[in-house]
C-alpha cells in the first residue's frame, strides 16, 4: 500500500543517513511487519544489518520470507540472514 510506498521512496534517498528519519523507518518497518518483510530486503545489507540489531524480532520473520524469495534477494542479504 501507501506506506510501503513510501517506505521504499525513503531507502532510494538513503534515509539511513538521517539518524532521526532511520530511526523512523526501522520503527515504521517494525510497525507494519509482515508488510514492511519486502521493504527491508531492499536495503543495502550494512543498513539491514542495523535494522535488525535495533529490531531482533523482525530477524525471523525475515528470514523466512526471503527463504521463499532466494532468486530475488541479493546475495549479501541472504549471507546476512544465514540462508
Amino acid at each position: 500500500g501507501e506506506i510501503m510506498n513510501v517506505l521504499r521512496a525513503l531507502i532510494a534517498l538513503r534515509v539511513w543517513e538521517q539518524p532521526k528519519q532511520w530511526a523512523g523507518f526501522v520503527k515504521c518497518c517494525d510497525l507494519a511487519a509482515p508488510h514492511s518483510l519486502p521493504v527491508l530486503l531492499q536495503l543495502p545489507v550494512a543498513q539491514l544489518e542495523a535494522a535488525l540489531a535495533s529490531t531482533p524480532q523482525l530477524k525471523e520473520p525475515l528470514i523466512k520470507h526471503a527463504a521463499t524469495r532466494h532468486t530475488s534477494v541479493p546475495h549479501p542479504t541472504l549471507k546476512l540472514l544465514g540462508l
